[in-house]
């Protein structure tokens, strides 16, 4: 007898601000991660983008406590956070857009990139604004 399971797709929206040179990836249990270029902080240490890692969930914040499309940032930052710096890759490469689902708990194949809005209540500001 063969047991044959299914992995649900993850739903995943990208934000994508050119303007800001930034994208945030957006999972549909609330997982989210910002890919932005980096300006080098230090010599030493080269750096052409950056990764944000916000532990803290979208689901984990009260819908009241986002009164504007800054507060969700306010908001995952109560929760710890983590950084990648890259000194060779763009924030619009691919290899970053896995990192990120691959911290977040996915993989680019069991995610499924969407149209649709995810979280309807809450606008993003990018963060560099």
């Amino acid at each position: 007898m063969t047991i044959k399971t299914t992995t649900a797709m993850t739903k995943v929206q990208l934000i994508h601000s050119t303007e800001h040179q930034e994208i945030t990836v957006v999972c549909d249990d609330g997982g989210i991660a910002v890919i932005r270029a980096a300006e080098p902080t230090n010599p030493k240490f080269p750096r052409l983008s950056t990764t944000d890692y916000y532990q803290r969930r979208l689901t984990q914040i009260p819908k009241d406590a986002i009164t504007d499309e800054h507060d969700v940032w306010a908001n995952l930052g109560e929760g710890s956070m983590h950084y990648s710096d890259w000194k060779d890759k763009p924030y619009n490469n691919l290899s970053l857009l896995e990192d990120a689902l691959n911290w977040l708990g996915h993989s680019l194949e069991d995610s499924m990139l969407v149209d649709e809005v995810l979280f309807p209540d809450i606008v993003f500001a990018p963060t560099a604004s």
